[in-house]
């Protein structure tokens, strides 16, 4: 019977720190534009919000939405750390477009796993396919 005792605490001190670590964004997700940049951020968002390493995969080798580069390193190299950038950071919400020029798009996007928003940098190759060229949040380049 003594027993069951520290069981309950540290059961209920789990309970609150996985509580804790679930956070909840309070603004509301906004549209991305309707053009080429918009659908391939978009696109983008869709492969890291999967958690899912083929889908992942499958976005980082389309070579029609995304341009890659030698220096960008091995395909599993990035699949791995676009899963631990959702592992990190949660669902990625757009809450709100900055800027939209040409071919740079800017947004803050809310994290779920942290509540932080984060802005976001987007750009294309300004000819055709517009394929997305570079994605950068404030301290890491993808």
């Amino acid at each position: 019977m003594r027993h069951r005792l520290p069981i309950a605490i540290c059961s209920a001190v789990c309970m609150i720190a996985s509580a804790a670590s679930a956070q909840t964004i309070t603004r509301a997700a906004v549209a991305l534009p309707d053009n080429a940049l918009g659908h391939a951020a978009n696109a983008w968002l869709d492969a890291v919000n999967s958690g899912d390493s083929l889908q992942i995969t499958a976005f980082v080798t389309d070579t029609t939405m995304l341009r890659t580069f030698p220096s960008a390193g091995p395909t599993a190299a990035r699949v791995s750390a676009m899963l631990g950038f959702h592992r990190s950071k949660g669902e990625l919400v757009p809450v709100e477009v900055k800027s939209d020029i040409g071919d740079r798009l800017t947004v803050w996007v809310a994290e779920s796993g942290t509540g932080a928003e984060t802005l976001f940098m987007f750009t294309t190759e300004p000819v055709e396919p517009h394929r997305l060229e570079f994605v950068f949040s404030v301290g890491r380049a993808f």
